[in-house]
């Protein structure tokens, strides 16, 4: 039996809302249309944080299922491979149950606008301390 309680984060466009149940989790991924997401979906275990435990594709319907087998603080990364990216988190208790901790962890939309901003940034600094070396001297 299903219990809806959803999480979702979304970034930019793309939407993961994550739908526990009895011993399993569903991902869901859409854009923001409703249109679903084709997106790989990277699980990171509470037994080792370091790196991926599971990486699913979406199907046809934008969704993902699978079940997790250790207790503790999971967490969900979504990406769809065109820059577009989200985090979630559940909690895997006693006996399997699964329980969403809050809301999204990190959305971001396009990677290339954070790089962009930041370039800017740095010109910006650089410019500035070029022509206050230049005015001094």
């Amino acid at each position: 039996m299903w219990t809806f309680h959803p999480a979702s984060a979304e970034g930019h466009a793309l939407r993961a809302q994550i739908l526990p149940g009895e011993g399993s989790v569903e991902v869901v991924c859409t854009y923001g249309a409703g249109l679903p997401a084709s997106a790989e979906v990277r699980l990171v275990s509470p037994a080792d944080p370091t790196r991926y435990r599971q990486i699913l594709r979406t199907d046809e319907e934008g969704t993902a299922r699978f079940r997790p087998d250790t207790q503790g603080l999971w967490r969900i990364v979504v990406d769809d491979g065109l820059g577009h990216r989200a985090e979630l988190e559940f909690e895997v208790g006693e006996g399997g149950s699964v329980r969403v901790v809050g809301g999204p962890v990190s959305g971001d939309g396009p990677r290339w606008i954070l790089a962009a901003l930041a370039g800017s940034a740095l010109a910006w600094i650089g410019w500035h301390r070029w022509g206050r070396r230049r005015a001094l001297g």
